[in-house]
């Protein structure tokens, strides 16, 4: 079951992203807010350090700014910029691809 709600999430994380991406007609702007959404709404780290359980960072980080008021977002931002930047590169690398065929 959990397996099927992950699954879930990361196929509306795909479907906002995209929709949100459709926004714009810029090539740079529509990777840009693509990589951006996508790796904001996908990007998951440990719900605490220490602790084996995994959940979305977006959801840690309103879960410490609302409960704990300390909030340690180098380790939120690390894996999101990871992410962000090998989204982008991909995307980019992609649309190239794209216009030269």
């Amino acid at each position: 079951m959990i397996i099927f709600a992950w699954v879930f999430y990361f196929f509306f994380s795909t479907i906002i992203a995209t929709l949100v991406r459709s926004l714009f007609e810029n090539l740079l702007l529509k990777a840009l807010t693509f990589s951006f959404i996508f790796s904001l709404l996908i990007c998951i780290w440990f719900s605490r350090p220490g602790n084996l359980d995994i959940s979305p960072i977006i959801s840690i980080f309103l879960m410490n700014l609302f409960e704990e008021n300390n909030i340690n977002l180098m380790r939120l931002i690390r894996p999101f910029l990871i992410l962000f930047f090998s989204i982008l590169f991909i995307d980019l690398i992609w649309n190239i691809k794209k216009i030269k065929i």
